[in-house]
């Protein structure tokens, strides 16, 4: 998915919501402005929006020397996700097929984004995507391919979401490899975010050594590339490893919430729906 003119004002106001995270001086977020704005005319816009995510994060970074602007923001969300486990977990369980309803439960994880948005009830939009239709067709191909595969590549997105994650991890019931990113970036998960969501009990945790916000496989390290290339089976969780994934050459199975009108333009479905399938080229 490559950058499209709509991307900038998302940016700055993403800009505008993190600064205010880490400084509220209007003195200091007239320069953080500035700082990014002469960066603005250096995007590749053959890349994706996450490419140029990371070039935001970082000038806050640098600017403000805040490495996790959003860290209390990601433990309430891990908190509140891990107090929704039990009742969620019983309901995959207890399910007909509890591998569909593995798979509505991590997308209802989905929702916890606060690089598309700030605001939102969250328990509100989990329970809405837990009926939610899941697209047969990208569902009948991902069975075949998960009795196929011998271990599974699962790349994270969000905090909390990652807890939801468990549930389709448990039920794939195949080893996994969950990778996080490699530093914080709005409230993606983290190796430690990932540890605290207790995804160590399902999955082997590593970090792709890429601190975007979307795995920009190039960037990541030598060894991620490796896996990326090699496992049997990828899931892509979350809008922006979909941007940075969606023109790979291997196949991938993208589970995330269309939150944007350039994803939805690109994808031919409303904002809000629920994408499950494979590399759409």
């Amino acid at each position: 998915m490559r950058i499209a003119p709509p991307c900038f004002p998302c940016l700055f106001r993403q800009l505008l919501r993190t600064s205010e995270r880490v400084h509220r001086d209007k003195a200091f977020l007239m320069s953080l402005f500035e700082a990014f704005a002469r960066e603005v005319p250096r995007i590749d816009l053959s890349k994706s929006p996450s490419h140029a995510g990371a070039i935001l994060y970082r000038t806050i970074r640098k600017a403000s020397g805040v490495e996790d602007p959003y860290k209390e923001a990601k433990e309430e969300g891990t908190r509140w996700a891990l107090s929704q486990l039990p009742r969620l977990r019983s309901r995959v369980l207890s399910a007909s097929d509890p591998l569909l309803a593995g798979v509505q439960a991590a997308a209802a994880g989905n929702v916890i984004d606060f690089g598309a948005q700030e605001s939102f009830d969250a328990e509100k939009e989990v329970d809405s995507f837990l009926i939610q239709p899941v697209p047969e067709e990208g569902y009948s191909l991902f069975r075949r391919r998960l009795e196929e595969a011998a271990w599974v590549l699962y790349i994270g997105d969000n905090c909390g979401e990652a807890v939801f994650d468990r549930l389709l991890l448990e039920a794939m019931g195949k080893p996994a490899i969950f990778l996080t990113r490699a530093r914080p970036i709005i409230n993606d998960v983290t190796e430690e975010d990932a540890q605290r969501s207790g995804l160590q009990e399902s999955a082997r945790i590593l970090s792709s050594g890429c601190d975007a916000p979307g795995l920009i496989v190039e960037e990541a390290d030598e060894k991620v590339r490796r896996l990326f290339r090699e496992a049997p089976l990828v899931i892509s969780k979350g809008q922006g490893n979909f941007e940075t994934l969606g023109e790979e050459k291997r196949e991938i199975f993208f589970l995330f919430k269309v939150k944007c009108s350039v994803a939805s333009n690109l994808l031919g479905v409303p904002v809000g729906s629920l994408v499950f399938g494979p590399s759409p080229g």
